[in-house]
């Protein structure tokens, strides 16, 4: 059997192993932009609060997807004058509900002053994300 047979074969199983399944594409859009200097005063009850931390979060952008994936682009700047660690209880989104939320699998290494930019989940919500935080409260 030849490459193109091969890959033809592949691609019969691949087809009739999809054919009972419901395959739906979970598409990412960028939410409406917020209103510069829009400050929320939700009740924080369960007191999930970004962990003290020498990140600055220079901005941010939000996107949510049909079924509720909430995500940022974030771009977050080490003020520190030594290497650090950004994890996911240093970042934390605020949903319309007033519902908080961690970073989810968020594990990056700075260099004193470096900048980076990185999309980072907060997983599934029924409301969207209305501001990211790395400084607590």
């Amino acid at each position: 059997m030849n490459i193109n047979q091969k890959i033809f074969v592949a691609f019969g199983f691949l087809s009739h192993a999809l054919s009972g399944m419901q395959v739906m594409a979970d598409t990412l859009h960028f939410d409406e932009t917020q209103i510069e200097g829009s400050k929320f005063q939700f009740d924080n009850a369960d007191a999930v609060k970004p962990e003290p931390n020498d990140f600055e979060l220079l901005n941010y952008s939000l996107l949510s997807s049909e079924s509720g994936e909430r995500w940022a682009i974030i771009t977050i700047e080490n003020t520190s004058a030594g290497r650090r660690i950004l994890k996911n209880e240093h970042v934390v989104a605020t949903f319309a509900n007033g519902n908080r939320s961690r970073a989810i699998s968020l594990n990056e290494r700075f260099k004193p002053g470096e900048v980076i930019t990185r999309a980072v989940s907060f997983s599934h919500h029924p409301f969207p994300i209305v501001s990211v935080d790395v400084k607590p409260e």
